[in-house]
């Protein structure tokens, strides 16, 4: 597998974990570097050992996580994102939730690590193609938690921003889009 091959590889599968963290930026509202490199870090560490964590497993469970791991990243995204859609249509609620609560519950270790491991799913069953090609395993994973990192701590910049141009409109964006990565676990 070329170099090529393993960065497309590493921006496709960071590209759910870019969504997650939009909708974190959205729920955060402003800029709070700290929790935007946690954000980005949890991300990028997620995606980086489910890559691992496929090589070593996949010769032994391969076959059975790929028949319902899209069920496990379905519920997870679409849960979130009705919670998420509710806390916008309710202005009200969605406004005293962020000032009582942060970023409500995005931050907390909890939320982020279940996020992080949704996110991650398709890492782990690359790892499993990882485990059945010749490639340079070390270097294609580094790749890819690093470029999870990356696009993930841009995605929550970019969050803040739209909730600054769309108001309590952007956590039904937020929740939107957390469905949206419901339905494509199915495809």
């Amino acid at each position: 597998m070329s170099a090529i091959e393993i960065l497309i590889i590493g921006v496709v599968l960071a590209i759910d974990a870019l969504s997650a963290s939009v909708t974190c930026g959205i729920k955060t509202r402003k800029r709070e570097v700290a929790k935007f490199l946690k954000i980005a870090f949890s991300f990028g560490f997620f995606q980086a050992g489910m890559t691992l964590l496929g090589v070593g497993l996949g010769h032994f469970i391969g076959p059975f996580v790929e028949s319902f791991g899209h069920w496990i990243s379905f519920a997870v995204f679409f849960v979130l994102g009705l919670k998420t859609i509710k806390e916008g249509l309710d202005a009200h609620n969605a406004l005293h939730l962020l000032a009582t609560k942060g970023c409500m519950g995005v931050c907390s270790n909890k939320c982020l690590a279940t996020l992080s491991i949704a996110t991650s799913i398709d890492a782990f069953l690359i790892g499993i193609l990882f485990a059945l090609s010749s490639v340079n395993l070390y270097l294609a994973t580094l790749w890819i938690g690093i470029i999870t990192f990356i696009l993930s701590l841009l995605g929550t910049f970019w969050g803040t921003l739209l909730y600054r141009l769309l108001g309590k409109y952007a956590f039904f964006l937020a929740g939107l889009i957390l469905v949206a990565l419901a339905a494509k676990s199915f495809f």
